[in-house]
């Protein structure tokens, strides 16, 4: 279970999962340096040629519209890919 953070100061230094407002579902975010916002990816749903056709739209958020976040949980994986080396893993 994740353990939500006020979102009056969100990271601007890793990817976390946030509470975006305006969406009902978490999302993951970053902040983008050059944008001054942080970007975060939504699924979209379209049609091709009568099938379906699933894609992601970057979306963007001011520091306001982070209303909570958390960390991400450390995958199984992550010391098979090396990643413990790395960021807030980093032993």
């Amino acid at each position: 279970m994740w353990h939500y953070k006020d979102g009056k100061k969100p990271p601007k230094d890793r990817v976390f999962l946030a509470d975006v407002q305006g969406y009902p579902w978490a999302v993951m975010c970053a902040w983008h340096p050059v944008l001054k916002c942080y970007l975060f990816e939504t699924l979209q749903e379209g049609m091709v040629d009568g099938e379906p056709d699933p894609y992601f739209e970057t979306e963007t958020a001011q520091e306001s519209e982070v209303i909570a976040w958390a960390e991400l949980p450390e995958t199984p994986t992550a010391k098979k890919w090396g990643t413990e080396k790395f960021g807030r893993f980093a032993k």
